[in-house]
């Protein structure tokens, strides 16, 4: 082998170490990057959380995450309503937050406040400042156990949680006056629910309608096998509006009682 040629070897040799340190480079940069990011925003990173007015099912009970506020001091208070409340009255209902889902996550002080049979609020401190989100469990003894882990526990996000200014322990009565407003709320947002299911039903029981008259007029122009299905189909079809009615009156009804609800609550409020 001459000189030229291992010159070459060489220079080939060379310059796949030099291409293989710089790959080395990148990887070890790439890793360095997502250290740091664990580091700096380790609570933000692959995690969503529930926003306010959403629910969720813990134990055998579903709550609302009605509200979240902010108070200068870093203490969060955030208001929970039992849609589907299955809670023993006997039983102590505590909770449970945390930094993250997993037990390595910081415990944060909590205290769990009863507005009313179906209204909860949670008071947490000296939660870390930029915290997207809290992991909170509510519930009796069996549903928040020794501690709290993933599969149990709720994420909820608080970076958008209204500032509430510097933090004074509410009274019961701004407690109660709270839930009222909330619930009001609640029963506003309800009844235009139930009146958008009205609406559907009423273009439902229009289209079926249509229907029938089609298959009325069909029915005159058949014999045989074809005339016995479309009374078959016609029968089908008054059917299914019989049960549009029969669930647009109940949807009617239950917006009456709404707003009844409704406005019992607000004669409450101050």
């Amino acid at each position: 082998m001459d000189v030229e040629e291992k010159h070459v070897q060489i220079l080939d040799r060379n310059k796949a170490e030099w291409r293989f340190k710089k790959l080395f480079g990148w990887i070890l940069a790439a890793i360095g990057v997502t250290l740091v990011l664990f580091v700096v925003f380790p609570k933000n990173i692959n995690e969503s959380g529930l926003t306010t007015g959403k629910s969720f099912v813990m134990g055998e009970n579903t709550f609302i995450y009605a509200n979240a506020k902010r108070y200068n001091n870093q203490t969060y208070r955030l208001g929970f309503y039992v849609s589907d409340n299955q809670l023993d009255p006997l039983a102590t209902v505590r909770s449970k937050v945390r930094t993250r889902g997993h037990e390595n996550g910081e415990i944060l002080s909590s205290t769990l406040t009863q507005v009313s049979p179906d209204y909860y609020v949670v008071t947490v401190k000296q939660v870390p400042k930029k915290q997207a989100l809290l992991y909170v469990v509510i519930g009796d003894k069996k549903t928040t156990g020794s501690g709290l882990e993933a599969a149990n526990s709720q994420a909820l996000l608080v970076q958008k949680a209204k500032d509430a200014g510097s933090y004074k322990r509410p009274t019961t009565h701004q407690l109660q006056q709270e839930y009222l407003a909330y619930m009001v709320q609640y029963y506003s947002k309800k009844i235009q629910t139930l009146k958008h299911k009205v609406a559907k039903n009423k273009a439902n029981i229009a289209t079926l309608r249509k229907t029938l008259a089609k298959q009325n007029q069909s029915l005159d122009l058949q014999t045989g096998s074809q005339k016995s299905d479309t009374k078959s189909k016609i029968a089908q079809t008054k059917s299914t509006i019989k049960q549009h009615q029969t669930t647009a009156t109940k949807t009617r009804k239950a917006i009456t009682s709404a707003r009844q609800a409704r406005t019992n609550y607000t004669e409450k409020l101050d």
